[in-house]
């Protein structure tokens, strides 16, 4: 595994300190500038994971393409690969969110509603993981069939869950609705509710599953 790790690491090594370096200038654009930012600023950089996680996994998964090396290792080489590639994506990802609080430190920003952070990392593995699951069916369709053919198929699908979408959604308000807790009820100076912090947990169990299902499936894919 460590032989694997350290493959992995030399291979996307100028891909990492790019990326490392753009999270570094971007924190300091914002010290050393003075550009203002509030809480509703640092959540949409926040949610920059859900493309940074994803786009960091393609670029390994690119490279393990142009040298056509994942195919040829054993069948139980592959899963630790595959697992090796998304826990780095997902560093990525974890680092670039800790520089941001670090940043919201620097610059006394109060950050509250850490629920916001919770769901943009599980949005953004999914994602992760679908890009996963993506591009291992259109490289065993490639192998067998053609790139073309492969394409088709994506778009099919793509273009399937798109037609479905309001079902989707109504199955997924139905998730959400099924075990909310209330964190935390604000009141205005005569106690009257004026707005109350809550979380599904059952919509967080949901995409935990539906995370580790597209994983699962991902990692059979590549294996026959």
């Amino acid at each position: 595994m460590f032989g694997l790790l350290k493959r992995e690491m030399l291979m996307m090594k100028k891909n990492y300190i790019l990326i490392f370096g753009m999270m570094c200038s971007m924190i300091l654009v914002f010290y050393f500038r003075e550009i203002t930012m509030t809480e509703y600023v640092y959540n949409n950089l926040l949610s920059l994971n859900i493309v940074i996680m994803p786009v960091v996994l393609l670029l390994s998964l690119y490279k393990e393409t142009l040298e056509h090396s994942l195919f040829t290792y054993h069948k139980r080489t592959i899963p630790v690969k595959v697992h090796i590639k998304v826990w780095l994506s997902i560093s990525v990802s974890v680092m670039y969110t800790t520089l941001l609080l670090i940043l919201t430190i620097l610059l006394d920003i109060s950050v509250t509603d850490f629920t916001i952070m919770i769901k943009v990392m599980l949005y953004a593995i999914l994602f992760t993981v679908l890009v996963l699951f993506g591009w291992s069916i259109y490289q065993v369709l490639k192998d067998k069939f053609s790139s073309f053919v492969s394409s088709i198929v994506i778009l099919l699908s793509v273009c399937i869950l798109f037609i479905f979408r309001e079902t989707f959604l109504t199955f997924v308000q139905y998730v959400r609705e099924l075990w909310v807790v209330i964190l935390q009820v604000h009141r205005d100076s005569e106690g009257v509710i004026i707005q109350t912090d809550t979380i599904s947990i059952s919509y967080i169990i949901g995409l935990i599953i539906l995370i580790g299902l597209f994983y699962i499936f991902s990692i059979q894919i590549l294996k026959k």
